[in-house]
């Protein structure tokens, strides 16, 4: 297990995971990784569980999982609606399916790659376009 721990809710979900596992030998907590132990471990995991119940702006760290081919499973109505196809639903299923290795690591990679930042440049270069052009939204 591996996450942030800086934010006070991070750390009352890190203490919680302590009480959880305190004797469990096969599984061991890691706060705060560095982005190589973060590569690392994403490229070996079966896959990224993100039990986030708050909105998330956008979620990098789903990006950097499917670009680690890594599965993802987190609860679908807190992530960003581009991400939502991408992801599987945190539940207790697909739970099972990621332990015991079903989840596709070829179509987590497969679906990283929609994100490019060719993409992201060539969309934003639209969008600079038409607010050049006089474009107003949610008037």
């Amino acid at each position: 297990m591996a996450g942030a721990a800086v934010f006070p809710d991070q750390l009352l979900g890190l203490k919680e995971a302590y009480r959880l596992v305190y004797g469990v030998d096969n599984i061991k907590i890691l706060p705060n990784p560095s982005q190589e132990e973060k590569v690392r471990l994403l490229s070996k995991a079966r896959a990224l569980i993100l039990p986030t119940q708050e909105a998330e702006a956008f979620g990098l760290v789903i990006l950097e999982a499917l670009a680690s081919g890594t599965p993802v499973l987190t609860y679908k109505q807190f992530i960003t609606e581009e991400l939502r196809p991408y992801v599987y639903e945190l539940n207790e299923h697909n739970l099972l399916a990621a332990v015991r290795g079903e989840l596709s690591p070829a179509r987590a990679r497969a679906a990283a790659e929609k994100f490019t930042v060719q993409r992201y440049a060539s969309e934003f270069a639209k969008l600079l376009k038409e607010v050049a052009d006089g474009a107003v939204w949610g008037l």
